[in-house]
């Protein structure tokens, strides 16, 4: 038997794990337009972010969508607040964030 304690999933927290995947989905694509530099790597070194990565944002905030959709009614209003909040922030910054890489590409 193991002697590490299992923890116990919440909605709030698998909320926030799907969002905070999503934040660093955006993140990565955001980084890469900007031309920042990460341990050391120059954008350069970077392979450019596709569109694989926002579909990957896209899947995750759709994925949260669902949630509210089929939890509708049956949350707390406190995880109904985390979880509408959450899906505001994260559909503003995937607009930006695709906004910016569009603009990037006709530039290009």
């Amino acid at each position: 038997m193991s002697d590490r304690k299992q923890t116990s999933v919440d909605f709030s927290g698998f909320v926030a794990s799907l969002a905070a995947t999503a934040v660093a989905t955006l993140q990565q694509v955001d980084e890469s337009l900007k031309g920042s530099t990460t341990e050391g790597k120059s954008s350069a070194d970077r392979p450019p972010p596709t569109a694989e990565t926002l579909a990957t944002a896209r899947h995750l905030i759709d994925t949260l969508g669902m949630l509210e959709e089929k939890t509708a009614g049956n949350l707390t209003s406190e995880e109904q607040k985390l979880l509408q909040t959450v899906l505001g922030d994260l559909r503003i910054s995937f607009v930006r964030v695709s906004d910016r890489t569009r603009a990037a590409s006709r530039s290009s």
